[in-house]
């Protein structure tokens, strides 16, 4: 018998693996006791916490380096901006802060507002490609609710059918011969009568 205590935790580990794959904004990691930690932020607060706690952060020369770092794409990418005058002076616009101020945290929220901004993009552009789908799922139940559905006989409804074909048939050549037999009938009274009419010797008398 399969240990379902081991399958859930995996598929627990599983499951808070893809929930954190799917979470938006800035990336860090650190090693931990042979483990890879990682962990996603998009506030402020956040980025903040996360970044002075690694080696880039200011408190790094005050031992306040807790081993968190952000993944090498982050990294990469938070340097090329930095090298970008004009999104420096960008950064600084949106935040309102002056060019010289703006701290490595202002840069990495920027990122993190940037990759929102094409998630919640895409979002809409599935969510309108979901109505569109839904609106013509909708429009094809309603035509096939109204539209009469044709199903193939079955032997026992093609024999049933017969059945009452053939007694139809049948009735109708009784009745047809009903009606034969009475014409029948009132023509051979109508001929004895004319028989016994002019075989009648009162009749010959008063010719």
């Amino acid at each position: 018998m399969a240990d379902t205590r081991i399958l859930l935790t995996k598929e627990e580990a599983q499951r808070k693996s893809e929930e954190k794959a799917a979470v938006i904004g800035i990336t860090f990691e650190r090693m931990l006791n042979g483990i890879l930690e990682t962990r996603t932020v998009g506030t402020v607060e956040h980025i903040a916490a996360f970044f002075n706690s690694s080696d880039e952060g200011p408190n790094a020369k005050n031992k306040q380096d807790f081993g968190w770092r952000l993944t090498p794409e982050d990294l990469i990418e938070l340097e090329d901006l930095k090298n970008d005058p004009v999104i420096m002076d960008k950064i600084a616009s949106v935040y309102q802060i002056p060019a010289e101020d703006v701290a490595d945290y202002n840069v990495l929220k920027f990122m993190a507002s940037k990759r929102f901004s094409v998630v919640k993009n895409d979002t809409r552009g599935e969510m309108k490609d979901y109505e569109n789908d839904y609106s013509r799922r909708v429009r094809e139940a309603r035509e096939g609710k109204s539209a009469p559905v044709k199903t193939e006989p079955t032997e026992e409804e093609l024999a049933e059918a017969e059945r009452k074909k053939q007694e139809a048939a049948d009735e109708k050549k009784r009745k047809a011969d009903e009606a034969k037999a009475k014409k029948d009938a009132a023509e051979k009274a109508k001929a004895e009568k004319l028989a016994k009419s002019n075989s009648n010797p009162d009749n010959k008398s008063n010719s």
